[in-house]
């Protein structure tokens, strides 16, 4: 198996140099057999190799010092078994005039300059600059809004899509499929007829009113919001301060059940 990218940026950061990159000397490490410690130098090949050839307990770096490994973490780093072949191909790119492989960390997000090449490495362009992460609110402007899958509305950006009452402009709110009346995005077309509306969730959701208006009456919809005096306000001036005490009185009290009436069985005939 060849070594993985994974596998690369592992041996370059640990087995490099100060500069993170393969050499083909300069280095300096003792491998452990059995309790006793060997020291070596030289290039970072031999170091793979003595780590891929599993007759070593584990592998101290001391030049550059990079701490103590094994050949289970060198495996697990690149995602299958190292071996000296592959320990053999490092010497194709450990000096500065051939391929020479070194670890190179992503540049950081706030450091980009480009769009280009911000969104290559994975950040976030908007409001002109790159960022290493986003919210909504923090973009001013509507292009970066759309592409970060945020909403622009009432301009400014938003995390959640607008409700129709949320929308203040009449483009946005006709393009929303909403519909603009006296100044105001709705859900509901205009010159609705709240009356026409028999059921009490239509009717709220178009911005109507559900209640009783009188206690003889079955519950309907409304364009206005309850207002108990002026519904009841001529029946009190015909009935008078003692119809008035009736009427608060009957509205408070439940509507009276009446059983289904009973007829007696016909008499048998003689």
């Amino acid at each position: 198996m060849a070594l993985s990218q994974n596998g690369i940026d592992y041996i370059c950061q640990k087995f490099g140099d100060t500069n993170l990159c393969c050499m083909n000397s300069g280095l300096s490490w003792y491998y452990t057999v059995e309790g006793t410690n060997y020291p070596e130098t030289g290039a970072t090949a031999q170091v793979v190799s003595r780590l891929a050839s599993g007759l070593i307990t584990s592998l101290t770096m001391t030049t550059p010092a990079r701490g103590t490994f094994t050949q289970t973490q060198l495996n697990n780093a690149n995602g299958s078994t190292v071996t000296l072949q592959d320990a053999q191909a490092i010497t194709l790119h450990d000096e500065p005039s051939e391929d020479q492989w070194c670890y190179s960390a992503p540049p950081i997000c706030e450091d980009i300059l480009t769009q280009a090449e911000c969104i290559a490495n994975n950040c976030f362009w908007y409001n002109g600059s790159c960022h290493s992460s986003i919210t909504c609110d923090q973009i001013v402007d509507m292009t970066g809004c759309l592409v970060s899958n945020c909403y622009w509305y009432n301009g400014s950006c938003h995390s959640t899509a607008p409700t129709c009452s949320d929308i203040s402009t009449e483009i946005e709110c006709l393009n929303a499929n909403c519909y603009w009346c006296d100044g105001q995005c709705q859900s509901t077309p205009c010159g609705i007829v709240c009356s026409d509306f028999t059921d009490q969730p239509t009717c709220e959701a178009a911005n109507c009113f559900w209640y009783q208006k009188h206690f003889w009456e079955e519950p309907g919809c409304h364009s206005e919001e309850q207002n108990m005096l002026m519904d009841y306000l001529p029946y009190i001036i015909i009935a008078g301060a003692g119809g008035l005490a009736l009427i608060i009185a009957l509205s408070k009290r439940p509507a009276p059940q009446y059983p289904p009436p009973m007829y007696p069985p016909p008499y048998p005939r003689r």
